[in-house]
């Protein structure tokens, strides 16, 4: 009898982790991940880099800076002990390696934080496409201009069948 309540005592535990996981943990779906990279370049995998603000290069299918990169750990292709500018360019312009970073971004600033960026009371896409677009420690800032990063990427997600916020 005592090994029945046990297995039963285990088993609500375990249900109650996972509705509280469920909950709690926030991902990009991929949805919503397409939408980050059509709001940045048309989801355009030869963008290549740009300097366009202050001198600063922008590169890549997600239009990634330098600092987004090193904020999101500095992933690279190479397995490499000190990371160079052309390890960024290199990442940021490899799709894969670039989504890795714009994980690694928005999993450090936004997930794990459980930043709220628009105060919706929810952490979801369009927190990320804030973020993504303004960095993560300026993503509750106003920013109704309208440029074509939201204008790409609102058209994308509202064709997600996704709630409309535009």
């Amino acid at each position: 009898m005592i090994g029945l309540k046990i297995i039963i005592f285990l088993c609500v535990v375990m249900a109650m982790t996972n509705s509280i996981i469920g909950q709690n943990s926030t991902f990009i779906d991929e949805d919503c991940f397409q939408c980050l990279c059509e709001g940045a370049t048309g989801c355009n995998s030869t963008a290549g880099c740009q300097s366009t603000y202050h001198g600063a290069e922008f590169c890549g299918p997600f239009h990634i800076s330098w600092q987004y990169w090193l904020d999101a750990g500095s992933p690279s292709i190479l397995d490499v002990t000190k990371p160079t500018f052309e390890d960024f360019k290199d990442c940021a312009n490899d799709f894969s390696c670039a989504a890795t970073i714009v994980r690694n971004y928005l999993q450090k600033l936004i997930i794990s934080k459980k930043v709220d960026c628009n105060g919706d009371g929810e952490i979801n896409c369009i927190d990320f496409a804030l973020t993504h677009k303004l960095g993560g420690y300026n993503c509750h800032q106003k920013d109704d201009r309208p440029t074509k990063y939201y204008g790409r990427f609102y058209a994308c997600w509202n064709n997600t069948g996704s709630e409309d916020y535009s």
